[in-house]
């Protein structure tokens, strides 16, 4: 850390308005608040929290249902790289027959 004095050498000796040090003061007392707790509240945490104490319950998350869509998509190559793989995970998960 540096030395404050070098820069602010240049304003000891220049009082500040009266004036405006009343209305800070004023602006200070409107804004000030007793502290609560809720100030600090995080709600990512505490989402958090939730889902790890649902872990711990052996609860499961729900999943989120895939919405129907009105017509199929046509067809075209370009080819989605999700899809493929649940299809490749799902053939790999199966039982080989003879």
């Amino acid at each position: 850390m540096r030395d404050g004095s070098e820069y602010f050498a240049s304003i000891r000796g220049v009082k500040p308005d009266a004036e405006l040090m009343r209305l800070i003061a004023d602006l200070i007392k409107s804004r000030k608040k007793a502290w609560s707790p809720e100030m600090v509240s995080d709600p990512v945490q505490e989402r958090l929290l939730e889902i790890v104490d649902a872990k711990k319950k052996g609860a499961k998350k729900a999943k989120a249902k895939a919405k129907p869509t009105a017509e199929p998509e046509p067809a075209s190559n370009v080819i989605n790289i999700m899809d493929a793989l649940r299809r490749s995970v799902a053939t790999a998960k199966k039982p080989k027959g003879r």
